[in-house]
């Protein structure tokens, strides 16, 4: 049969491209559309992912941010470094060159059981990072992680600095449950397509799975 022969012979087996066409009746007549203009409308695009199971020192990506989206959404969930009393962080880069420099200015507010009631921690300070376990570094016990909602906006703007915005739980060194709002400030207008998560104290990253989309404004 001929390629443009409706038969149904080939099966499509992954999403349409936006350029792929469908058939409708339009009041009775027959006309195509492009799956762009049909397909759903959800506000988050899966751009890249990786799941840590054994020690790695540090999670890269290079590739993920483009010129298509302006704000992006990461989820990390499950991480754990592989001992106690470490902070797991993330940086700023292009390509595979990170920025270590104290370039990341910090407004963050957490709390824990400890704490009690009507109290928080906090910190406003200029850093070396964007550091998750602010405080208090993180256990490594098997039932403990951590788990965080990053926001990134201006992440392609070399003329605008890039903020972050986080949310998120886990458990202190001591076991201890916590709580973490934070904003960040890369303080920097340069080329950066590239981010990288690590331990603050040099150790490893055990387990965790970390997520980036894109945000459809």
């Amino acid at each position: 049969l001929n390629a443009d022969i409706i038969s149904g012979t080939t099966a499509l087996t992954a999403e349409p491209a936006d350029t792929d066409e469908f058939l409708v009746s339009d009041a009775g007549t027959l006309k195509r559309i492009d799956y762009s203009l049909i397909k759903g409308g959800g506000s988050l695009v899966k751009l890249a992912a990786t799941t840590v199971s054994s020690n790695v020192a540090n999670v890269d990506f290079t590739s993920a941010f483009t010129s298509t989206y302006s704000v992006y959404k990461i989820i990390i969930q499950g991480a754990r470094p592989d001992t106690d009393n470490n902070a797991i962080a993330m940086r700023f880069g292009s390509g595979t060159s990170f920025d270590s420099g104290t370039n990341y200015e910090r407004v963050v507010i957490a709390s824990g059981l400890n704490n009690g009631n009507d109290t928080v921690d906090s910190r406003a300070s200029t850093t070396a990072n964007i550091s998750f376990n602010a405080m208090s570094s993180q256990s490594s016990a098997t039932e403990t992680s951590t788990n965080m909602d990053l926001t990134i906006y201006n992440m392609l703007d070399s003329a605008k600095n890039t903020y972050v915005t986080v949310i998120g739980a886990y458990e202190g060194a001591d076991d201890e449950f916590r709580t973490l709002l934070g904003s960040y400030n890369y303080n920097q207008v340069n080329a950066r397509n590239s981010i990288r998560f690590f331990n603050t104290s040099g150790n490893n990253i055990a387990t965790g799975t970390f997520t980036i989309y894109g945000v459809i404004t």
